[in-house]
């Protein structure tokens, strides 16, 4: 296995925050010593597009670890996933992570910005996402499976944003 490199990581972070920073005025000291100051305030619009991305990464991020974490305590999912031939219980358990990982997103999403129009972006946004790749395997998987999973994206989401309220800017 590679050793992770720490410069290029830190870079990554340094260039993640500095674009946070900018987006939402919070000051922040990470932990290796770099101070950044306040940012700029930004409007509402920007807010809730950085909002909107920052939730659909978070979103990626944690279906990511849920998943890879879901092949390592159940070694059934792991052999059935690369030929999508899953028994009802992984179904279930796959349609959860999807469910699960929307709702923070859409929490995630509603604490960076009090704009109403952002779960319903998150939602789309997602259903724009998985579209695609939902048409690629519509004859592996069973309708009810696609149907559940693409047409509760909006509403979870919408769900999800309810469950917090924004944070006070």
């Amino acid at each position: 296995m590679r050793k992770p490199n720490s410069r290029k990581g830190r870079v990554i972070l340094e260039t993640v925050v500095s674009f946070m920073i900018y987006c939402f005025p919070i000051d922040v000291v990470l932990p290796f010593g770099v101070c950044l100051e306040r940012g700029c305030i930004m409007s509402t619009a920007m807010k809730g597009i950085g909002a909107l991305i920052a939730a659909l990464v978070v979103w990626f991020i944690a279906a990511t670890v849920i998943h890879r974490l879901m092949c390592v305590m159940w070694p059934a999912y792991a052999a059935a996933t690369p030929l999508l031939n899953f028994t009802l219980p992984m179904k279930v358990a796959r349609l959860s992570l999807g469910a699960g990982c929307t709702l923070i997103a859409a929490v995630t999403a509603r604490r960076l910005s009090a704009a109403r129009w952002v779960p319903t972006a998150l939602g789309c946004a997602l259903l724009l996402l998985f579209l695609p790749g939902h048409y690629m395997i519509w004859n592996r998987l069973p309708v009810w499976y696609h149907l559940t999973f693409l047409c509760s994206l909006i509403p979870l989401a919408l769900l999800g944003a309810r469950l917090t309220s924004a944070r006070p800017a």
